[in-house]
């Protein structure tokens, strides 16, 4: 195998590549990608963990078609310290890959191993593919992804997000079952719907691109996401999450307009006091006006007052500041909603949107009980 491209091209196709492959794996065949040149003139690039597949394309001059496997961290830390300039590869005997300049200035040569053992499939199928704005997908995925298990649970696959299809719509849910993330584009009753691993979002997450459009492919098993050159492909976690529908409600007996600066700014001051993202905030209501206070520790308390938008009973509601705080970061628009029935039940947070028509965006969390 023989050909020569641009470095930055190159480079950007083994670091997505790099992150998809995990740092300790099962196998010494999945710690390595797989290296294809063919006569088009295009170069491939695959990698997996054996749950998560990469496949991406570029333009190059290609001399002699081939294909070799190469340790990915490896090949991704040379391609970085190198020049910005076209980079030749080069095969010797399918057991090392040369690296170098065209006037020879740097030449790295890198162990490789036979392709032929890696039996595994890259073919990524669209089945039934549909269409989504890449922005839109982004968004749904930063504004639900915070709120997954970090471990996984015995009863339900909240380690992942699960998706709702229906026709060329889909809603996105997840929940950690202390806070619950939704981002609604339907009411209805999915047609279909399946459970991806945080870990593929994430990765979509990272792609740069000048494309507008993504194409999305979901089957009983596989979940595939294709935008420009780029391929991934996930199995999906076993089918089963809570019923995020029954949890949600319309009529509220507490309700509080917020000013989304504001609140962000009074909340990351009392937390100057904080030691760790699991201490408490207390949040006190009264007519228009809101309170944000610390508990009393060895070093000290905090409180700050400001308006609001508040015309109900005095209020006292006690929250994880990470709870919250993962709400506000998110939060796009200028001013959002606090509702809620119970002060030791479940609070409602919903941005205010400012035109109509707007996809809707949901997120519920519960009290800390002090």
């Amino acid at each position: 195998m023989k050909f020569s491209i641009e470095k930055f091209k190159i480079a950007e196709l083994i670091s997505q590549a790099d992150s998809v492959i995990e740092q300790k794996t099962i196998s010494i065949i999945f710690s390595n990608l797989l290296l294809e040149a063919f006569d088009n003139n295009k170069v491939f690039i695959s990698a997996t963990d054996s749950n998560t597949y990469f496949k991406a394309s570029d333009n190059a001059k290609v001399i002699q078609p081939g294909k070799i496997l190469v340790n990915a961290k490896k090949l991704f830390d040379i391609i970085k310290v190198v020049p910005e300039v076209e980079l030749n590869f080069e095969t010797i005997d399918n057991k090392s890959l040369n690296i170098y300049s065209e006037d020879r200035s740097f030449e790295f040569e890198l162990k490789t191993m036979d392709p032929s053992e890696f039996t595994i499939s890259f073919d990524i199928i669209f089945e039934n593919r549909f269409e989504l704005d890449i922005d839109l997908f982004k968004n749904m995925i930063q504004k639900t992804i915070f709120s997954t298990s970090e471990e996984m649970d015995k009863q339900f696959s909240t380690i992942g997000v699960l998706i709702e299809k229906k026709e060329d719509k889909i809603n996105m849910i997840a929940t950690d079952k202390r806070r619950l993330a939704i981002y609604k584009s339907f009411d209805e009753l999915p047609d279909f719907l399946s459970i991806v691993p945080k870990k593929l979002l994430q990765l979509i997450l990272r792609v740069r691109t000048s494309e507008n459009k993504c194409q999305i492919s979901i089957t009983e098993k596989k979940f595939c996401f294709q935008i420009g050159n780029i391929q991934y492909m996930s199995n999906l976690l076993e089918p089963k999450f809570p019923n995020y529908r029954t949890l949600v409600q319309e009529n509220f007996e507490y309700e509080a307009i917020i000013d989304t600066d504001l609140f962000s700014q009074n909340i990351k001051m009392v937390s100057a006091m904080f030691s760790t993202n699991d201490d408490t905030i207390i949040l006190k209501l009264s007519k228009n006006q809101m309170s944000i206070s610390t508990l009393e520790h060895e070093l000290g308390k905090s409180k700050v007052n400001f308006e609001i938008d508040y015309q109900n009973e005095n209020i006292e509601i006690s929250l994880a500041y990470k709870n919250i705080i993962d709400f506000i970061r998110v939060t796009e628009t200028k001013k959002f909603k606090l509702q809620l029935n119970n002060p030791q039940k479940a609070l409602f947070f919903l941005p205010v949107e400012e035109k109509e028509g707007l996809f809707k965006y949901l997120y519920i969390t519960v009290p800390v009980k002090l």
